[in-house]
């Protein structure tokens, strides 16, 4: 099957393309667009996916930033092409209207949004279809008790972590280089040496909370996560048996002093094990096409 991804310029959505990539019989496709750019970054776009002509195309787009492609565009893609939207942050209600113009604008044949959490204008609710190629590593040893990879400056996230790192009960890496092939790979790898990490698991916007990718990729890689308890990850993995639920922050450094090596590799396999069982980027993939089928009729 041929599928093209139109995505913004960032190499966030890179890991959601290789999670198609990892089992496409087929390459997948790229035209990326300049989400920042003062028009529609549209120019051409239909006529390169008629000359590719493919099965699908997928959408990943920004929100409300002046560069995204017009409605009406899209809305052309989907007459010529089964389309389907692709939403990280649906659970934020900033995108909830966005979606709900799309939809009025007959934009696409389905609208996804891939943070599990409750979106009222999605049509699939599900979790990121991440690529599992990288945390393949032969011979990996956990050699790191606890770790967390990202940035914690000015936000939620730092007030729960950073004093943690402090008392040097999690050890901090920062993304060099975003989800760029090279450092995404030395990424997953640190990922894979990690037992335990801790997440927190607020929207942008700070008012909801969602399952962020960061759970399936540590998931993939048989981390244990102390997870907000709050969290609609609840809704997907078992707590107490595929990560462990924190009801609030001071808790965590109890949890990160206690719980065994053991009982964090168990809790690690558990998630990775749920994650490849119910939750791979094949499966989560063929709901999405199955279900755009389904709209297409």
């Amino acid at each position: 099957m041929k599928a093209v991804f139109i995505t913004t310029s960032t190499d966030n959505c890179n890991p959601i393309v290789g999670g198609w990539a990892a089992h496409a019989n087929v390459p997948p496709a790229v035209i990326r667009f300049n989400e920042a750019s003062p028009t529609p970054d549209d120019e051409g776009m239909v006529d390169q996916l008629k000359e590719y002509a493919p099965d699908v195309v997928f959408y990943i787009g920004s929100a409300r930033l002046p560069g995204n492609p017009r409605p009406s565009v899209l809305a052309e893609i989907r007459h010529l092409f089964p389309h389907i939207h692709i939403c990280f942050d649906g659970a934020d209600s900033p995108w909830w209207e966005i979606l709900l113009q799309y939809k009025q604008a007959r934009c696409f044949d389905l609208q996804v949004n891939i943070d599990g959490g409750s979106c009222p204008t999605a049509d699939l609710v599900t979790l990121p279809p991440m690529d599992p190629r990288p945390y393949v590593l032969p011979d990996v040893q956990k050699i790191r008790r606890a770790g967390f990879a990202g940035f914690t400056a000015n936000t939620y996230r730092g007030t729960v972590i950073n004093p943690l790192i402090q008392k040097r009960l999690v050890e901090l890496r920062h993304r060099k280089a975003g989800y760029r092939n090279s450092d995404y790979q030395e990424f997953a790898q640190w990922l894979c040496e990690t037992r335990i990490t801790v997440n927190t698991a607020l929207t942008g916007t700070n008012l909801r909370r969602h399952v962020k990718g960061r759970i399936i990729e540590v998931g993939l890689a048989a981390v244990c996560v102390l997870e907000d308890g709050a969290s609609p990850t609840k809704i997907w993995f078992k707590p107490g048996e595929e990560f462990l639920p924190w009801s609030h922050p001071t808790e965590i450094e109890y949890m990160l002093r206690n719980i065994s090596d053991a009982e964090a590799e168990r809790i690690g396999r558990n998630l990775q094990s749920a994650i490849r069982e119910k939750y791979s980027a094949r499966i989560i993939y063929g709901a999405m096409l199955a279900k755009a089928q389904e709209a297409r009729r």
